[in-house]
């Protein structure tokens, strides 16, 4: 993890070609402040009552900034700002890097204390008149309870595409650990400013709001684009610079033609002596004039014209006076306790080892890569691998480290700064699956199934909430299934079922097929279910049916909790699997969506293809028993002529952990014991290997 917040190393080139310019102005977005502000006042039943509060509010801020009229950057107070940055994602490139976060806290910086060398380029109207803001954005170090945190947080829910109170309140539920409680703010406005980062910011590149004591004070803070954010991963040079105006905004800035119009419409003015007034742009004029002789600030980070380098002074002695008001709470921000209390008022403080993957289920012999997530200020790591190659490594991220052999590993990570060093290990980080998987066909009732995730069934289960889990006494056959409680659920969230590694190379054809139950609450409900195969051990995957809408409850609306009676259970085959996923490392998954729904129920899961030796009809008519067992099973099997025959025993891992070699055998009935000795309870496979033919059959040792 890099942390390199400090003034002195935030100068860097922001300048553009003009090429560059008009090409990202092809698909750029403009800031929905003023939009966002009108639906809040239709919310609050906005009157002369909040009027009143605003008049009252400028009045301040006016009175503020004149007493404030002979301060000097010599001797003027460098306000430092907490902040938090939370990442709201579905698993895709919204999800961004710490790395990208920690350059928008390095441009915010820049831009505010007048580090940016692009200033040079600023036309010569306004050249004397740029200000240094005098503010400092650091990422928080220590939350509300005093638990060291990293300043980013991270949300899984499908409201990243909406970007709106509802998926700040699902953030809030995330940081709570409660399916409800979204009030409980765990980052408050008085002692952090919170950005909300997310897919989608109601269709604008980003949104806030000015100061004001009439908005619930849970959204008060900045919604934007991911690739707004910084200038590196998913964003630009062009767009880095979304997130300076918001925060103008957020300091009680209006766009420099008002927040009356849009840009280009008519004249207006921003309540600032020294931005001349005008209709603004949404290009880069710089010479433009739209409201009299003088020309315009069009370089202003206020503007939409997409090449701004500068606030003026005026700009600046607004936001420093926002940030002295009591309205909107900024002035708890920047005083001495906040500051120690959220861990910014000096250097950074070691306190975490963390780390990430790009992957956590592989093949046997594929290769993971590594990222450090400690904070803060690591600049020393000490890495162990168990089970892989290399097995150690002071590598920051490494790379292409390989588990050759199937099993689960345990990752360490040791940081330190030369002073301090903190460890997580993380048991179990690594599953490693076979390379050639279970010979289909595949039967699963999970009535031998005691619970998920174990060696053939693995849980995606992104937001540590409710996810699947194995249910008695409710099942289409039998007495288990799998059970997804959607009904106590957060919405918006993902679990996945995923299976381990299938042997389908034999089949010309296959249908994977299952049976489900499931209710909604209500009409309005949104839950969503996908099928998805891969033949590349999970590296990728491919969605074969989606079930949604009236197709997709099997049962009437219940507002209980849901459990199925037997009527309530639908099959559902997959049929479009194309050959190319015949592969002898086929995976699955099921993943569900909640979208508000009640819980649901799987069970029967079912490969089957039209070629192939399945359990009813194998030529060796091969039988297994007593299955389940406690010590021994007998193998029955016939041979057709003078066949070299083995038996295997293999694991839910596909480990081998018993081997017979039974040499040539003429036709006829064959009978072999197989003894369990120490091996544990649990399923296991039984392989016969005639000639260059296998048959597989399920043993249970209890």
């Amino acid at each position: 993890m890099k942390r390199i917040f400090t003034l002195a190393l935030s100068v860097l080139t922001a300048s553009l070609s003009f090429a560059q310019i008009k090409d990202d102005h092809d698909h750029i977005k403009y800031c929905g402040q003023p939009a966002f502000e009108q639906r809040v006042k239709k919310s609050v039943g906005y009157g002369p009552v909040h009027q009143a509060m605003d008049d009252a509010y400028e009045n301040e801020i006016q009175q503020i900034i004149a007493s404030q009229a002979g301060e000097q950057r010599g001797s003027q107070t460098i306000y430092v700002i907490p902040i938090v940055f939370h990442i709201v994602h579905e698993g895709g490139p919204e999800n961004i890097s710490d790395e990208q976060v920690y350059d928008a806290v390095r441009i915010l910086n820049r831009d505010y204390n007048k580090l940016n060398s692009d200033t040079s380029m600023v036309v010569s109207a306004f050249a004397n008149n740029i200000a240094d803001v005098g503010i400092e954005f650091r990422l928080a170090q220590y939350d509300e309870l005093g638990n060291c945190v990293s300043g980013i947080t991270r949300t899984f829910s499908t409201r990243t595409n909406d970007g709106d109170n509802a998926m700040v309140d699902d953030v809030n539920k995330h940081l709570n650990n409660s399916l409800t409680n979204s009030n409980n703010v765990k980052y408050p406005r008085n002692h952090y400013l919170n950005i909300w980062v997310c897919k989608n910011a109601s269709g604008a590149a980003g949104y806030t709001m000015n100061p004001n004591n009439w908005n619930q004070a849970k959204y008060d803070g900045i919604w934007i684009n991911h690739d707004y954010i910084g200038e590196i991963g998913t964003s630009s040079v062009v767009k880095s610079r979304a997130l300076t105006h918001e925060v103008g905004h957020w300091l009680n800035l209006s766009h420099v033609w008002g927040s009356t119009n849009n840009p280009g419409v008519s004249c207006g003015d921003d309540n600032v002596t020294d931005t001349p007034q005008t209709e603004g742009w949404d290009n880069c004029n710089i010479n433009g004039a739209t409201c009299g002789n003088t020309i315009d600030n069009v370089q202003n980070y206020m503007e939409y014209s997409y090449c701004s380098r500068m606030f003026t002074n005026g700009q600046k002695s607004r936001m420093r006076a926002a940030l002295i008001s009591t309205v909107g709470q900024r002035n708890q921000l920047w005083t001495s306790t906040n500051l120690a209390n959220t861990g910014t008022d000096g250097p950074d403080n070691l306190c975490a080892a963390a780390f990430g993957s790009n992957r956590y289920i592989i093949c046997a012999g594929e290769t993971i890569n590594f990222d450090d997530q400690s904070y803060h200020g690591p600049t020393q790591w000490s890495w162990t691998f168990n089970g892989a190659s290399p097995s150690s490594s002071t590598d920051e991220n490494p790379s292409g480290i390989t588990y050759p052999n199937v099993g689960q590993y345990t990752v360490s990570l040791t940081s330190g700064n030369g002073a301090q060093s903190v460890t997580s290990t993380v048991n179990n980080y690594i599953t490693v699956i076979p390379n050639v998987g279970i010979p289909g066909p595949i039967v699963e009732g999970f009535e031998t199934v005691t619970a998920v995730p174990n060696n053939e069934w693995f849980v995606y289960n992104a937001d540590d909430g409710q996810t699947w889990s194995v249910v008695s006494g409710v099942a289409a056959t039998g007495s288990k299934s799998i059970k997804m409680n959607n009904y106590a659920g957060g919405t918006g969230t993902i679990d996945e079922i995923i299976s381990t590694t299938y042997d389908l190379s034999s089949f010309s054809s296959v249908t994977l097929s299952f049976k489900y139950a499931f209710a909604y609450k209500t009409n309005s409900n949104t839950d969503k279910l996908k099928v998805m195969v891969s033949n590349d051990c999970g590296a990728s995957w491919s969605v074969r049916k989606t079930l949604s809408g009236t197709n997709f409850n099997t049962a009437p609306n219940t507002t209980g909790a849901f459990t199925p009676n037997s009527g309530q259970w639908v099959n559902v085959d997959v049929t479009n699997i194309l050959p190319s996923y015949l592969v002898q490392n086929f995976m699955f998954k099921i993943s569900f969506e909640n979208g508000g729904g009640n819980n649901i129920y799987i069970d029967d899961i079912n490969i089957s293809g039209a070629v192939g030796i399945d359990e009813l009809s194998d030529p060796f008519h091969v039988s297994v028993y007593p299955n389940p067992s406690r010590d021994f099973s007998t193998v029955a099997f016939y041979t057709y002529g003078n066949d070299q025959v083995e038996i295997e025993l293999a694991d839910m891992l596909g480990q081998v952990v018993a081997s017979h070699q039974l040499g040539n055998m003429s036709n006829g009935d064959h009978q072999f014991n197989i003894q369990r000795g120490d091996l544990p309870a649990g399923v296991y496979f039984v392989r016969l290997l005639v000639g260059d033919r296998t048959v597989v059959k399920k043993l249970i040792f209890e």
